[in-house]
């Protein structure tokens, strides 16, 4: 099971994308804008095998070899360093420290996320407060793309992102103050081009969907505030996540499935009374503004034993 960022089956290097973006599903507009912040929660998917299909059908073209066949694709990523949305050119009072002339950071890092791992689920990638109202723009940078195929030894890095890796959607869509609001990027379509100097050029279209709702999601990131109920079977923690882009706060119960990643075959999965304070892992489940509801959660690296915490039951 290969995950955001981090393989349980040991993820290979990978491969990557630049993009065009479109903004779907934009709220309504709303008289007047409600005041405060909004809490954004920014995910990735990969449109189910839309992307998949893309890149070997332009394989096929590019390199002028034989079909290659989706299964043969090991691993697609893209590093994401940035995300910011564009406010209006006027400023409120007060939210200068918020904007860069008119500009609010959503997501500031490196984050590597596995496409291929994301064609039927989102990827939670951040959490933030940004100031509520309107928005005109979604800008999104990534780098260092790396592609793998199952039967290549050597990992693909010389592609090169169109836009030197640096997109955008000029749409306009409001936040709502006091509201969790869930914009997902959907990377699409994808062209790859050889160049005659060698190497690629790499140009993916992305959808990007603000929305108001709940979503099946992965989510990657470390385990702290841990509380298991008396009955041992339920409980929560806050999942701080990978590349200090946030918090969530993940509910369990009985039925949650816990697995460890080294043993990603076991039959019978773990007790809640193995997670601990300082675990990165994986969580799988329904995200609302309610916070994540875990189906299952993947244990991808045990805390370091002189300096992480002591679960807390009760």
């Amino acid at each position: 099971m290969k995950l955001l960022g981090i393989s349980s089956r040991g993820m290979a290097a990978l491969a990557a994308v630049a993009m065009a973006v479109v903004l779907v599903g934009c709220p309504p507009e709303r008289e007047p804008q409600p005041e405060g912040d909004a809490k954004v929660h920014m995910l990735l998917t990969a449109g189910q095998n839309d992307l998949a299909a893309a890149v070997v059908r332009q394989m096929d073209i590019a390199t002028k070899q034989g079909p290659v066949d989706v299964g043969d694709i090991e691993s697609l990523v893209v590093t994401v360093t940035r995300i910011s949305f564009d406010g209006p050119a006027d400023q409120e009072e007060g939210q200068e420290e918020e904007k860069e002339n008119g500009e609010v950071v959503v997501f500031e890092g490196e984050r590597d996320v596995e496409l291929m791992d994301l064609r039927e689920v989102s990827g939670l990638l951040s959490v933030a407060e940004v100031p509520a109202g309107d928005y005109t723009k979604i800008r999104l940078h990534i780098e260092d793309p790396r592609l793998l195929l199952s039967d290549v030894d050597d990992v693909r890095t010389d592609i090169q992102l169109t836009a030197n890796g640096r997109l955008f959607v000029s749409e306009s869509f409001t936040l709502e103050g006091g509201e969790s609001n869930f914009i997902v990027l959907d990377f699409q379509d994808l062209h790859l081009v050889e160049q005659g100097h060698g190497g690629f050029v790499l140009t993916p279209q992305l959808r990007a969907n603000v929305q108001i709702d709940e979503g099946y999601v992965l989510a990657e990131g470390r385990i702290k505030n841990l509380d298991i109920d008396d009955d041992q079977e339920s409980g929560s923690f806050t999942l701080e996540l990978t590349a200090a882009a946030g918090d969530v706060e993940v509910a369990f119960d009985e039925h949650t499935r816990i697995y460890d990643a080294d043993d990603a075959y076991a039959e019978d999965p773990l007790d809640p009374g193995e997670l601990d304070n300082g675990m990165l892992v994986v969580v799988e489940g329904e995200l609302s503004s309610d916070g994540l509801s875990a189906y299952e959660i993947w244990i991808l690296e045990h805390p370091d034993s002189e300096n992480g915490d002591t679960n807390t039951n009760g």
